[in-house]
């Protein structure tokens, strides 16, 4: 765990910490990682700071980020770093470039995206590419981003970078990963896929690849599988079929299989609910899962795929839990599933 438990202090008992991002101090050659910290009614939100010598930490609590010597109060945050020069982004559209020694920030952009969630920033030759999700809860939503030549502007609301009505293909902006290749650079599309109020269980990432031309980016295409090299789709095989679709709490589907790899293919829509898996080996172990077939825009898709497990003969079992994803806001607007069903559509074994 690179950021133990603490004791005390702005992540300590009855606080969380949320949305880590590190970067690099190059003068003091350490870590740096800043986190949303926050009571459990997230009503006192922070952006904590923490440093470590190695990346992997463990990292030790400084204290909160100080802008204008207060404790910034902001709560969904993302990081960029250009020429050892790191910058802290936040919601509502706010960029604060950080000192040398990562404990204060200076605001160079301010209130750009009203609204903007979960900000995340790359660079593609001499454009900036800025994305923000909207304010719908843990809900998807159709994310945006806005363009420039400067970090400080002027910025340029460019709309949509996936298919309208996509969600963003379900998920929500957190980051741009960027790989720097001798003719070119890849740009790596990392975004949320929030599962409430089972986070730690069920959440998940969607990994995609960026197309940008001159001012413009888009994610046209959604992959269930590609190649990182390449960018190109791969396509999995979907193996034995096993149409299993069921609301009734308690009821299973059961198959069994032999290898070590297990891949379930289902259906996740606005009627989905969690599903509860069960791997048993020849030897009697037992390997449990959670799973979210829920989504508010319907879609099949890979919905698990199983760590690497000991060669073997396996039995599994899928069965309803009778659990949604439900949830409300502060505004205490309802949002989620309107039903528990469990939808197998079918499954790979290896």
């Amino acid at each position: 765990m690179a950021l133990p438990v603490q004791k005390d202090g702005l992540l300590g008992e009855k606080h969380i910490g949320e949305r880590p991002k590190v970067m690099y101090l190059s003068k003091e050659k350490q870590y740096v990682m800043y986190a949303h910290s926050d009571n459990l009614t997230y009503s006192d939100p922070v952006v904590t700071v923490a440093k470590s010598s190695n990346i992997t930490g463990p990292y030790e609590v400084v204290g909160a980020l100080l802008v204008n010597k207060k404790p910034l109060r902001r709560w969904d945050i993302g990081s960029f770093t250009e020429k050892d020069k790191n910058y802290l982004l936040t919601h509502e559209g706010n960029i604060y470039e950080l000192s040398e020694d990562g404990l204060t920030g200076n605001v160079i952009v301010e209130n750009l995206a009203l609204g903007g969630e979960s900000p995340a920033l790359f660079k593609e030759g001499k454009n900036y590419f800025w994305l923000f999700s909207n304010k719908t809860s843990w809900e998807r939503n159709d994310n945006y981003y806005f363009q420039s030549t400067s970090l400080t502007g002027p910025w340029i609301n460019k709309g949509l970078f996936c298919p309208k009505n996509s969600l963003t293909y379900n998920s929500q902006c957190s980051f741009v990963f960027s790989e720097y290749r001798e003719n070119e650079t890849v740009h790596l599309y990392v975004g949320d896929r929030w599962s409430f109020p089972k986070q730690s269980l069920c959440s998940t990432q969607v990994w995609l690849p960026i197309t940008v031309k001159q001012t413009t980016m888009s994610i046209p295409d959604y992959f269930l599988s590609w190649n990182f090299n390449s960018g190109k789709e791969i396509l999995l095989s979907q193996g034995e079929s096993l149409r299993f679709s069921s609301n009734k709490p308690g009821e299973k589907v059961s198959f069994s299989f032999s290898g070590e790899r297990l891949f379930l293919f289902g259906k996740a829509c606005v009627n989905g609910g969690y599903g509860k898996l069960r791997i048993t080996s020849s030897k009697g172990e037992v390997f449990s899962y959670w799973l979210d077939f829920y989504a508010l825009k319907e879609e099949e898709k890979l919905i698990f795929e199983s760590p690497k497990l000991e060669k073997d003969d396996y039995q599994v079992d899928l069965m309803v839990t009778g659990e949604m994803s439900i949830w409300s806001d502060k505004h205490h607007d309802h949002f989620g599933s309107l039903d528990c069903e469990v939808n197998l559509i079918s499954y790979e074994g290896n």
